[in-house]
């Protein structure tokens, strides 16, 4: 009898631990009321909630950001009632830290940069969990797309024709999460800065 209870003790325990693989930070992390894996490039500029996955045990959380000296800054976050962490894009310390001092890091398939965020949890027995999550604060790089240039020969001086202002030049631009595009034009090209002012201020 006591080998049974034993036997069954044994598998409680090996669920559970099959069930949080030995973490203390869930790897699902909310978002927009629906839950992605950490793995997930996030990209949209809402909240970030990040469980635990026992609340029974007790410790504290720690949010980073990783910087362009590789070295990870601390930045504020939210504890709620539940105890979970809340990272916010639009606090002013973590808008400050991300336009000035952390580290993008290019996503080609994806087209945009991203800041690594590391999530630290320390238990109160000193055990510690972490989890790096990616997030794309900042608009995509911006894509051109249907280019059309038109040319309007002058019939006083076609030899020397000049393209403006005698052509029509046009194009379409996209750049996601970009409110507006600041346009700079010089002689020998033209540079597209995109702006999301909630972030850029």
């Amino acid at each position: 009898m006591l080998l049974k209870k034993l036997f069954l003790l044994g598998i409680i325990f090996m669920s559970a631990g099959d069930l949080y693989g030995g973490n203390l930070i869930s790897r699902q992390i909310e978002q927009n009321d629906s839950f992605y894996d950490a793995g997930t490039y996030f990209t949209s500029l809402s909240d970030l909630t990040i469980r635990l996955t026992d609340n029974n045990i007790y410790g504290d959380w720690n949010v980073a950001i990783l910087n362009e000296k590789d070295e990870y800054v601390d930045i504020p976050f939210i504890i709620t009632d539940y105890r979970h962490c809340v990272i916010t894009p639009f606090d002013e310390t973590i808008k400050k830290i991300s336009r000035r001092e952390a580290k993008k890091i290019y996503n080609e398939s994806l087209n945009r940069d991203f800041f690594q965020l590391k999530v630290t949890y320390t238990a109160s027995d000193k055990n510690k969990d972490e989890i790096y999550l990616k997030w794309g604060l900042v608009p995509s790089r911006p894509i051109i797309s249907n280019v059309i240039f038109i040319a309007n020969y002058c019939d006083w001086d076609w030899e020397y024709d000049m393209i403006y202002p005698y052509g029509d030049f046009s194009f379409d631009i996209y750049s996601e999460n970009a409110n507006y595009f600041n346009m700079y034009v010089s002689n020998d090209s033209v540079k597209f800065e995109v702006v999301h002012p909630r972030l850029s201020r």
